[in-house]
């Protein structure tokens, strides 16, 4: 693939910060999860091969350096930035691709705008509402500093034994101030509120509506996607094709994407017809 190219969109819903790849058509469309941006893509678009489709990422509402209205931050709302997405860009129905969240949105999307895309891939998520869940989250934005200084960048990195696409996508979260310290892009107050709103809410409908082409992988040491919502997944919409990637957590883009663009670009492959 090609380097991508760091643009911006306007949509009904504001600024959207965009990375484009060059590529073929079908295009894909790829959404990031909570608290990433669209750098979390570039590994596993990068790894397809040639010949992949021209591709976009985008950072959603609240997130990264896209600058939308953080009022409303229902998964059906961003399910319609995916749409608007789609007819700003005069995309002729592209591939649908969600992490985690993105894999929410996703999911809400392909079961409200079928018409839109050729196919919709979810990636570890889930459309059950957990309460714990959007508590622990909600409890670790109240945690986190406003600021954060370049040795508290260098230690996490560090803790964390981040390889060189992880740091890369830590760092996409944070912009350098003047005083040489780092502030999280985007909205902590809008994140927190929309895993409590998204979290909340059951999209069990949505997903039974979804129809093939559909994907739905799973990391097989995933604690997001747990195995018996995966096993439920499987029996509520039969028709989607399940792949699980074991030892792989839930960060699938970033853990393992030469394996996740692989299924992809095979999924793709299979797909023909109208």
């Amino acid at each position: 693939m090609t380097e991508a190219i760091d643009r911006r969109v306007s949509l009904p819903g504001g600024q959207f910060r965009l990375l484009e790849w060059a590529g073929a058509e079908p295009s894909a469309v790829f959404l990031h999860g909570l608290t990433g941006t669209a750098d979390v893509w570039r590994p596993s678009i990068g790894a397809l091969a040639p010949g992949a489709p021209h591709s976009f990422a985008i950072d959603q509402r609240a997130h990264g350096r896209t600058n939308a209205d953080r009022a409303r931050e229902t998964a059906r709302r961003m399910a319609r930035d995916v749409a608007d997405l789609v007819a700003s860009l005069g995309l002729e129905r592209p591939h649908l691709v969600g992490h985690s969240m993105g894999g929410r949105i996703a999911i809400v999307a392909a079961a409200h705008y079928p018409q839109l895309f050729r196919s919709v891939a979810i990636v570890d998520i889930g459309p059950d509402a957990w309460k714990q869940n959007w508590v622990d989250s909600v409890n670790g934005f109240a945690r986190m500093r406003p600021s954060l200084s370049a040795g508290d960048i260098a230690r996490t990195i560090e803790r964390r034994q981040l390889d060189a696409d992880n740091e890369a996508a830590f760092r996409a979260r944070f912009a350098e101030q003047p005083d040489g310290s780092f502030r999280p892009l985007g909205s902590v107050e809008a994140m927190s509120r929309m895993v409590r709103i998204q979290r909340s809410a059951s999209y069990w409908s949505d997903w039974e509506a979804i129809r093939p082409p559909a994907l739905l992988v799973r990391g097989g040491d995933s604690d997001e996607l747990r195995p018996h919502v995966f096993d439920q997944m499987r029996r509520r919409n039969p028709a989607v094709e399940v792949v699980e990637f074991a030892g792989v957590g839930h960060n699938v883009p970033l853990l393992a994407p030469a394996r996740l663009a692989a299924t992809l670009a095979a999924f793709w492959r299979n797909i023909s017809g109208p």
